[in-house]
């Protein structure tokens, strides 16, 4: 990912005013819609100021992919994430070190965010450049709660959610989707040496990691993914309880996102290869149909989505 404007040299505070706020929600929302091309349409629905927070928040998760990619040798935590979580410290201190730190700082602030679910975000981060692997399911989808749920859990606000019951099902369709997402990228992450699957689960299905890599169709392929699926199915059941309890256009925004994730897992399960496809698991066709759904006001057809009764 390239670096975001950058308002200060190292050791010094930027001074936030309106006006560099403005500009840099901007330069936000122009990256963020760029790394979230496939999903970024489900917010078009929204009002400038959610959408203006939501992509705060969303370059606050580039941030944490960035680290998903480093790797320490000695098994503590790196520098350069100590550095990142004193600046975000800082930051709500009314010391900000960058225009996106002053941005993320303002939407928490407009909308309610707690601060708690960016700081989870990282510690997960942290724990992956650490140990580099998960040994088993549980110890992945802890770390999916902490990091895909607790952003679901920080967007959660920005889509209409009030007082404490959204928490639960936000962690849990949070973690349904990030999940999916890592399962359907499961290949590109292997050439990537990012080794996001549990080891057990290899074992258990004497998956060959290096055949996946070259896209190689296997039983063993099929039996793993397969039985991810059969697991991230009740998060889904349980995280499309959140629906209901955000506002209009939140409902809107979160269901054509369900919807979107809903449609790559069945797919996965139905047919477990399609995660070798270069082109993604979902085709051109079948991605434009869920965009029209939501440009045309008929999303919400997951089955997992909890009854709501504004939509």
């Amino acid at each position: 990912m390239k670096a975001m404007s950058n308002e200060t040299i190292e050791n010094e505070f930027v001074t936030v005013t309106d006006a560099l706020k403005e500009r840099d929600y901007k330069n936000c929302l122009k990256t963020t819609r760029k790394f979230f091309a496939p999903t970024a349409w489900v917010t078009a629905n929204l009002p400038a100021e959610n959408k203006k927070a939501l992509a705060a928040l969303a370059w606050h998760l580039m941030r944490c992919v960035d680290f998903l990619d480093l790797e320490s040798v000695d098994g503590l935590s790196l520098d350069i994430w100590k550095e990142r979580l004193y600046e975000l410290s800082d930051a709500f201190c009314g010391k900000c070190r960058s225009a996106e730190d002053a941005v993320l700082v303002d939407a928490l602030n407009r909308f309610g965010i707690p601060k708690e679910h960016l700081f989870e975000m990282m510690t997960a981060a942290d724990s992956w450049s650490r140990t580099r692997q998960f040994a088993t399911y549980e110890d992945m989808e802890l770390f999916s709660a902490k990091f895909g749920g607790s952003m679901m859990a920080a967007c959660a606000p920005v889509l209409g959610a009030d007082g404490t019951d959204y928490f639960r099902p936000a962690i849990q369709c949070g973690q349904a989707i990030h999940l999916t997402h890592m399962l359907a990228s499961l290949v590109p992450n292997l050439k990537q040496h990012q080794a996001l699957y549990a080891d057990a689960d290899v074992r258990r299905t004497g998956l060959s990691v290096t055949r996946t890599m070259m896209r190689q169709s296997s039983p063993e392929l099929k039996q793993f993914v397969r039985l991810q699926t059969s697991r991230i199915e009740k998060l889904f059941i349980a995280g499309g309880e959140l629906v209901p309890l955000l506002d209009f256009g939140g409902k809107r925004t979160m269901s054509s996102l369900l919807d979107y994730y809903w449609a790559v897992f069945c797919k996965m399960r139905a047919q477990p290869d399609s995660i070798l496809d270069t082109t993604g698991v979902l085709s051109q066709r079948e991605k434009l149909a869920l965009r029209t759904r939501h440009v045309m006001g008929t999303e919400g057809k997951a089955p997992v989505i909890g009854v709501s009764h504004g939509h």
